[in-house]
């Protein structure tokens, strides 16, 4: 009885655990999302009125060719949906040839769907997982063109406010 409760109670442990670490890091990946908001914010702040050096221009010119590839036709996004869709048509297709095969016995179906199914969920997991990171990166380059086009507009203010003559 105390092994079975002491089993219990660590299963509980476990459980509660997983559900701590899993809060934990969400609040962690919000929080340094949040942190690089401000501290994009701050670089601005205190760059307000200087020049961009010729690395930061470099990088400026690189995002923007980054975002022009990534948004031209959402090509990338197209091609990984693309991909996906014929994944699931074979895996379709692989469905009904066993169910033609095994229709009266059932014994084409217990050996060949398992083991397309095997192989075609690896693809399928690997093609959402990429599809998810693509998501991910137009987001983060929209987001890190706004804080570039931020940065190019104090910069544009701060050079009409030099180069106005004082009367």
């Amino acid at each position: 009885i105390i092994t079975k409760k002491l089993e219990s109670l660590m299963h509980r442990h476990h459980n509660s655990t997983l559900v701590k670490l899993a809060e934990a890091r969400r609040r962690q990946v919000d929080l340094t999302q949040r942190l690089l908001e401000f501290m994009t914010t701050l670089q601005i702040l205190r760059l307000r009125g200087q020049m961009l050096r010729p690395e930061e221009e470099m990088l400026r010119v690189r995002i923007e060719q980054i975002d022009r590839i990534l948004n031209s036709n959402d090509s990338l996004q197209q091609c990984l949906s693309d991909l996906q869709n014929k994944v699931y048509r074979l895996q379709a297709r692989s469905r009904q040839r066993a169910s033609g095969i095994g229709g009266g016995g059932g014994g084409g179906t217990t050996t060949q769907d398992p083991e397309l199914e095997s192989q075609l969920n690896p693809i399928i997991n690997a093609l959402a997982d990429q599809q998810k990171a693509t998501a991910y990166l137009t987001e983060t380059t929209h987001k890190y063109l706004d804080s570039v086009a931020k940065i190019e507009q104090e910069l544009a203010d701060r050079r009409a406010e030099v180069s106005r003559p004082i009367y």
